[in-house]
């Protein structure tokens, strides 16, 4: 049996269990935390879950005016205290001052952080820009870090970030279950990926399309294991996920098709698609960027028609 197999086998067999206990459990009577779309009005903090898969959120009271609240927001953010998970912010990193342009808060942060495309940076910035914009009537925020703008590796700014900038974080109720994501980083050894095993935390009800936006959500937040690198371009979105007949569509932002890599654009594409394809009824990826599949990635690499998974590049 080869390697993907094997992964199907076993998630397979997880996806089954989660299913029949929740069937059991469907009758208990119990009501499920709202999730993100049905939460609360008003200021939410937004933290890192025990497990590291994504962010969860609390309300948190602000009773200050003005600027005020969004000093009081950043202390909320990095000296919380969260049972079931932690801070997204360094206790060293510091809010120096903010700022507006029109409907854009800018942060002009001090002090350390994270190096952009890795996990922490990428929770982190999610966290501190969902919880901005809970308690501020903004469009988008901007990160200055030590008095420059926020770029990527390639010194690109990263510029304004929405709440849209993020997917979706799956909040957990009393029926959440922990599944098996397999996910393939790049190896070191090129131009080959490797394997990663990390655990998801899903509820009842999930889908296909669920599990794809858990996994490449974490193939851009990056990989645990130190011999691996992550291959997705820095500052590449999924804007959208959605399955069909064994198909799974991801659209991605135009930086993953902008930037000179210097490695073959094969590795994050079959990085993508490799994973995707280790999910349980996804057979083929369609790639597009900002909507298309008419872009040219590199010389004989086209993504114009759904592409299966590539045993060869698995190290």
């Amino acid at each position: 049996m080869n390697k993907l197999s094997e992964h199907a086998s076993f998630s397979a067999a997880v996806m089954l269990l989660v299913l029949t206990l929740s069937l059991l459990l469907g009758g208990c009577g119990t009501t499920a935390q709202q999730t993100e779309e049905t939460q609360p009005e008003g200021p939410q903090v937004y933290y890192i879950k025990s497990d590291r898969t994504g962010l969860a959120n609390t309300p948190v009271e602000i009773k200050s005016t003005g600027d005020a609240k969004i000093s009081d927001m950043f202390l909320a953010l990095r000296d919380g205290e969260f049972p079931d998970g932690g801070s997204a912010l360094p206790e060293s990193l510091e809010l120096d001052h903010t700022a507006w342009q029109d409907k854009t808060l800018v942060l002009y942060l001090k002090g350390d952080y994270p190096e952009v495309g890795t996990m922490n940076e990428s929770l982190l910035r999610a966290a501190l820009v969902k919880s901005m914009l809970s308690v501020e009537d903004a469009d988008s925020v901007v990160i200055n870090v030590n008095g420059n703008p926020l770029t990527n590796e390639y010194d690109a700014e990263v510029g304004n970030i929405s709440a849209d900038s993020f997917v979706d974080t799956i909040f957990q109720n009393e029926h959440a279950q922990e599944i098996e994501l397999t996910l393939y980083f790049g190896a070191a050894e090129e131009p080959l990926l490797s394997s990663e095993e990390r655990y998801a935390t899903v509820e009842e009800g999930y889908d296909q399309a669920t599990l794809a936006k858990m996994a490449v959500s974490l193939l851009i937040g990056g990989p645990q294991k130190e011999s691996l690198r992550n291959v997705i371009p820095v500052g590449t979105e999924a804007t959208d996920i959605t399955v069909t007949d064994g198909i799974c569509y991801v659209n991605l932002n135009d930086t993953f098709g902008n930037q000179e890599l210097e490695y073959s654009y094969k590795l994050p594409v079959y990085s993508i698609v490799n994973t995707l394809c280790a999910i349980p009824g996804i057979n083929m990826v369609q790639l597009t960027v900002n909507g298309s599949a008419d872009v040219v990635l590199e010389e004989g690499l086209s993504i114009k028609a759904p592409l299966e998974a590539d045993e060869e590049m698995i190290d």
